[in-house]
């Protein structure tokens, strides 16, 4: 075998090497999307006027921003996701978040509610109320969303608020300041129907490519080399 035949074959195992390694790690990737949907472990509403009431309980959750005659009154949802079952190499998500209008006497007016994501988790509902509520970045909403009809399913996106971490919280409040005591209301996970979801899909899950595996391939081509030179220098001989 002369030094041309040798390279040449050597560099046909090292390639045919290559397109194994790959598929291993593509294919697998490529079938694996899937989709989850959630309700809240936690979610409740905070209120400025009663600074130190908690409403876990409540079967409803108020958003609004208003100005009456004898005192403001702002309301903001609070809602906290469990994301542990998203795999943790998923790839491609989207993730969408839906309440349900519930508002007996009907939207009066429209509002225009915001989304934002807290990176503080360790709240609870029982324990939460507006004077020890998380802080939050109120200049980077997620989506928003125009709210006039009652018994109507609302949706944002807040795909950006999904990142490596297990759980979420986000928090919902009104963009707009309305005159009157106005708000607007959906259900909370105590309503029993109708309950808040996070949708997440994602559409492919980059697999970890086993480390034995790696090991076995570089001894493979390193003994398929070492075999080629022996046969090259017996022919030499």
């Amino acid at each position: 075998m002369n030094g041309m035949e040798s390279f040449r074959c050597t560099f046909q195992i090292f390639v045919l090497i290559g397109i194994v390694s790959l598929a291993i790690l593509v294919f697998p990737a490529n079938a694996d999307g899937g989709q989850v949907v959630l309700n809240p472990t936690d979610d409740t509403y905070v209120d400025e006027w009663n600074d130190e009431s908690n409403y876990g309980a409540k079967s409803e959750l108020k958003i609004g921003d208003s100005s009456g005659d004898w005192a403001d009154y702002f309301y903001r949802a609070w809602l906290k996701f469990d994301l542990s079952s998203i795999p943790s190499e998923a790839t491609g998500i989207t993730a969408i978040l839906e309440l349900h209008e519930s508002s007996w006497l009907g939207v009066s007016e429209t509002h225009n509610v915001s989304v934002y994501v807290c990176p503080e988790n360790s709240w609870s509902e029982y324990a939460l109320k507006w004077g020890n509520m998380p802080l939050y970045n109120r200049t980077l909403s997620l989506d928003c969303e125009f709210v006039h009809t009652s018994e109507t399913w609302y949706s944002w996106n807040v795909t950006k608020a999904i990142d490596n971490s297990t759980t979420l919280t986000v928090v919902l409040e009104e963009s707009w300041l309305h005159d009157g005591a106005k708000y607007v209301q959906f259900d909370s996970k105590e309503a029993g129907n109708n309950i808040p979801r996070l949708t997440i899909r994602w559409t492919g899950v980059v697999p970890e490519f086993p480390s034995f595996l790696i090991i076995s391939l570089f001894m493979i081509a390193t003994l398929l080399a070492a075999i080629i030179h022996r046969k090259k220098h017996i022919g030499i001989r």
